[in-house]
């Protein structure tokens, strides 16, 4: 992201497994400022994917949140100079094509599992001897 990151935006963003963003970007959700009540799913979203702080910084008091503070506030795993946030993210990318990508995908439908709070224990433990399987094969 580079430059404002503002209202659905935020959610889109949040959408996103990694988020980078250059020094330019700021987020910010201003419904509450605007009188409109943020639609539930939305909430929902964010909620779960951000720490109560920043939710409430967003929406109880219309703060912008600048790149600076982006890391801290859960919005991003990094800030980039300007311009420079779409070679990071290719990085990121670079980066997984050493991974198993049946192991990524299901350890990813593990975390949202989490977030939904309907982790499904017993089909973790024989995903996992599936794999571990496959590692003596």
């Amino acid at each position: 992201m580079n430059g404002p990151c503002v209202g659905g935006g935020v959610e889109l963003a949040m959408a996103c497994d990694i988020r980078v963003c250059d020094e330019s970007a700021f987020f910010e959700i201003p419904a509450t400022k605007l009188g409109v009540l943020y639609r539930p799913d939305g909430l929902d979203l964010l909620a779960s994917r951000l720490p109560h702080q920043t939710v409430a910084r967003l929406f109880h008091v219309n703060d912008r949140i600048p790149a600076a503070d982006a890391v801290a506030a859960g919005l991003v795993a990094a800030v980039t100079p300007r311009g420079a946030s779409v070679a990071a993210a290719l990085s990121f990318v670079d980066h997984q094509q050493d991974l198993r990508a049946d192991v990524v995908a299901s350890t990813k439908a593990r975390l949202r599992e989490i977030e939904a709070r309907s982790v499904d224990v017993e089909g973790w433990h024989e995903e996992r001897a599936r794999f571990m399987e496959r590692l003596t094969e």
